[in-house]
């Protein structure tokens, strides 16, 4: 379990770890998109996508109609998942990342004491049925490769899922199929078995919303970049194949 000066320690790091990470890498991939080149048009959606609210189709509109998704999608979502998993082993004394075959990390466990070999799964909803069978199958290859080397592992107590955020309430019908057979937890509960503090989930949640680049809001980054975006000859070439007249055509 950790102790309350342990705690301390690792929720100050987290502020910046997520600046220096999560925040510098998301933001590098969004100003990736201002020349844009790292974009590809899809000429059937993006006019349809890029009509502002007046009913036009300008530069400005269809750059933000390209960058918002981008910007604000699932890629920073992933991308979190697999940093936050890389902190958590890197800073938990009690925790690292493993080197078995589908396992991302071990622990021993805070309320149990065992040590717990597992899978990390960034939300509730983001397994699908077919992940299943391949999920269970990691397991069962690594508690055959325990026997064989003569460490007897209990999947109820040494193995499991561990989401990073949602409630057990809020798990897709794919978990609750894999907690059949494997324990899994999620958000505040993986946290809890993970510290053994109850409000260390929280406390970590809320060091993030703290966290700033630069000074600049989300927000004004984005701003800054749908400008740049829209006056590249892809924005304009687009919109002017469209043959809007010159004042729609405006930004």
């Amino acid at each position: 379990m950790l102790s309350e000066k342990e705690k301390k320690a690792i929720l100050k790091k987290s502020k910046v770890w997520f600046e220096e990470n999560v925040i510098a890498n998301h933001v590098r991939n969004i100003r990736k998109r201002a020349t844009g080149s790292k974009i590809t048009i899809n000429p059937y959606i993006t006019a349809y996508l890029g009509t502002n609210d007046s009913g036009r189709v300008t530069y400005t509109s269809v750059a933000r109609s390209i960058l918002l998704p981008i910007a604000l999608g699932a890629s920073i979502t992933t991308t979190f998942g697999t940093s936050l998993q890389k902190f958590l082993a890197a800073e938990l004394p009690n925790a690292k990342e493993s080197v078995v075959n589908g396992m991302d990390i071990e622990f021993d466990d805070a309320l149990t004491n065992r040590h717990v070999y597992c899978q990390v799964k960034a939300g509730p909803r983001t397994i699908n049925a077919g992940d299943v069978p391949v999920i269970l199958n990691h397991f069962r290859n690594l508690r055959n490769l325990a026997k064989t080397n003569g460490l007897d592992l209990n999947p109820l107590t040494d193995f499991c899922v561990g989401i990073l955020y949602g409630d057990r309430k809020e798990l897709c019908q794919h978990y609750q199929k894999l907690a059949q057979d494997i324990n899994v937890y999620s958000g505040p509960e993986f946290f809890l078995h993970l510290t053994g503090n109850p409000d260390f989930y929280q406390e970590l949640i809320s060091e993030f919303s703290r966290a700033r680049l630069d000074g600049k809001t989300l927000h004004r980054i984005i701003e800054e970049t749908i400008t740049e975006l829209s006056k590249t000859d892809l924005i304009r070439n687009f919109v002017n194949s469209l043959k809007k007249s010159p004042k729609q055509e405006s930004s």
